[in-house]
């Protein structure tokens, strides 16, 4: 069964499909209530009718699954969304897996049906806006959005394992597309580095 979301709307509508309805964006993430990740990915991918590997690929190169994730331009969360998307989507909060996932595959639900369904220029919008994509018409001649399409489509051709549950340290961590996710104890040398040793104790994760 495949559920179309009117997100932020608490208004039910009817699909063109005929599919069964369900009013507002609160709705698909009632649904999902005491899910694992694994389970959220799968409900998302109903609800919106986008792959479910391509909807893991995209949360595994944006984050790692990462719940926390931060990208160095503020993205946040699993499918690492900027706040004013987020907003749009009716996202309350980034850092709520669940809701994440959800906006995410919204945001891919609606980016699929703007390009007809050509996977390449949706990840491409996705990466670098919808703007970027009329500009160049087509995938912008960007570095960071090249790889991570590439990235993309190579995880969503295999088997993508999402972990049960993410433990973190409740710190937000930086992600980088072109970097491969390098470990956030690196980027925390990296930042040592940048300031005046002292005499406090500093802790590395």
């Amino acid at each position: 069964m495949v559920t179309r979301i009117d997100g932020g709307l608490q208004q039910s509508f009817k699909a063109e499909d005929g599919k069964t309805e369900v009013s507002g964006f609160s709705d698909a993430l009632n649904q999902s209530r005491n899910q694992s990740l694994d389970e959220i990915f799968k409900e998302a991918s109903t609800i919106y009718n986008v792959p479910l590997n391509l909807l893991k690929a995209v949360a595994k190169t944006e984050s790692g699954f990462d719940p926390n994730a931060v990208s160095r331009s503020g993205a946040q969360g699993i499918m690492q969304l900027m706040p004013a998307t987020a907003k749009g989507l009716g996202v309350d909060d980034p850092f709520d897996a669940e809701q994440n996932i959800m906006g995410g595959a919204r945001m891919l639900e609606q980016l699929l049906s703007q390009y007809n369904g050509d996977v390449t220029l949706t990840l491409a919008a996705y990466n670098a806006g919808a703007g970027n994509v009329a500009k160049y018409g087509g995938v912008p001649p960007f570095a960071e959005t090249q790889a991570f399409i590439e990235r993309v489509k190579s995880y969503a051709g295999g088997d993508i394992t999402v972990p049960s549950t993410y433990i973190s340290d409740g710190n937000t961590k930086s992600v980088d597309y072109t970097d491969d996710l390098i470990p956030s104890f690196l980027s925390k040398l990296l930042e040592l580095e940048q300031k005046n040793d002292d005499d406090d104790e500093k802790t590395i994760w």
